[in-house]
């Protein structure tokens, strides 16, 4: 009689589409990093460029000067590019985002190239009140990924670690 064996690794991982809930989370820890690393420091260079102390970097102080509106609304409009570059260029070079990383999701793509990564993160940064719109794709599709994923061929996974049996067959 002969006897067959085979040899598994001792851990797999086992990819399937991201919980929103995760994804949500991802989301806000993500927006956390960006405010307390990027923005804190980009709003700290606009407040020593414009001169203006912190008591009156207010909504009323700078809607009632048009000069410093505009050089606030410029500031606020280059934090939502970086913003749209954090997403983009993490997820780019690294497949996640330091949220995406804390709760073990990962970007695939099809066709990964810098230009799906900003078509993807366009509604997170620069479009974020189409964004529920396109949550629902999570809803409507069978492999629960969001609409603008779906066009893109990008899957957002998460990453579950699993145990196998080594055994004889």
């Amino acid at each position: 009689m002969v006897e067959y064996s085979i040899t598994l690794p001792d851990e797999e991982l086992l990819p399937s589409p991201a919980p929103l809930l995760k994804r949500s989370i991802a989301f806000l820890i993500d927006l956390l990093v960006f405010n307390f690393i990027i923005y804190s420091l980009f709003m700290a260079v606009f407040k020593h460029v414009s001169g203006l102390s912190e008591e009156l970097l207010t909504l009323e102080y700078v809607s009632l000067n048009p000069s410093i509106l505009g050089a606030f609304t410029g500031a606020v409009g280059a934090s939502l590019v970086l913003l749209l570059a954090y997403f983009a260029l993490f997820e780019y070079v690294f497949g996640m985002t330091i949220g995406k990383q804390f709760l073990g999701l990962k970007i695939t793509a099809k066709n990964p190239n810098i230009s799906t990564f900003i078509a993807r993160n366009i509604f997170k940064s620069l479009l974020l009140p189409l964004l529920p719109i396109d949550l629902l794709g999570y809803a409507f599709t069978s492999d629960k990924q969001r609409f603008i994923d779906k066009a893109l061929g990008v899957r957002v996974l998460s990453l579950s670690h699993i145990q196998l049996v080594r055994g004889v067959l």
